[in-house]
């Protein structure tokens, strides 16, 4: 019902995604169908768990792009950030390359991307990431530091200098024509500073 009446209203656009993973749902790839057959473009974010044969299908088929919450360069942090084991990484990739191998073989234009957050926990995984991300034939990673719903940073100030270095040094590795280290200049410079890089005093979005 949803989709008809973004159909009716002229929606261009939907991403899946908020604090569950759409791939829960059973009937995932009916809804990416049912977008598509609309012409309405899709998104999905997900932390590719529960990436099926039937799932992956639709994703190549329907979707304009999908990210891959990655949050980890190996098992050991894939734990720390996920709460889930070693074998459960290995079928995260697993997944993830199932879905590049069918872009290629459907001829689809797909973009497909990685995320990771960093704190603390995961700065030592920047680099790593980001390999991992472009050895999986991914064509972006996104790296984010996060923050806390009161704007303090998850740094002490002797890290914020190697945060900046290690993404520096992930965008100078790896960057190439089919392959892109992505950062937020807004956050990074948020590390740097200490300082929220607030411009503007008054919030506009709920009028759109």
């Amino acid at each position: 019902t949803l989709v008809d009446e973004f159909a009716q209203l002229g929606v261009k656009a939907v991403s899946l995604g908020g604090g569950g993973d759409a791939s829960c749902h059973p009937r995932l790839p009916d809804a990416l169908r049912l977008l598509k057959s609309r012409g309405i473009e899709t998104a999905l974010f997900t932390n590719g768990q529960l990436v099926r044969d039937d799932v992956a299908q639709a994703i190549v088929a329907c979707c304009t792009w999908t990210r891959f919450s990655l949050d980890a360069d190996g098992p050991e942090m894939f734990k720390a950030t996920h709460g889930m084991d070693a074998r459960d990484f290995e079928k995260v990739k697993a997944n993830i390359a199932r879905v590049v191998a069918l872009r290629r073989e459907m001829g689809s234009s797909i973009v497909l991307g990685g995320s990771f957050l960093i704190g603390s926990h995961t700065v030592s995984g920047i680099y790593g990431v980001a390999q991992l991300a472009r050895d999986l034939g991914l064509d972006y990673i996104r790296l984010r530091p996060f923050f806390t719903w009161n704007g303090d940073l998850p740094f002490r100030a002797e890290e914020a200098d190697r945060v900046t270095g290690e993404l520096d040094r992930a965008a100078a590795a790896f960057n190439s024509d089919t392959f892109m280290v992505s950062y937020p200049a807004a956050r990074t410079n948020w590390v740097k500073s200490g300082t929220p890089p607030l411009n503007y005093s008054r919030c506009n979005i709920h009028h759109f």
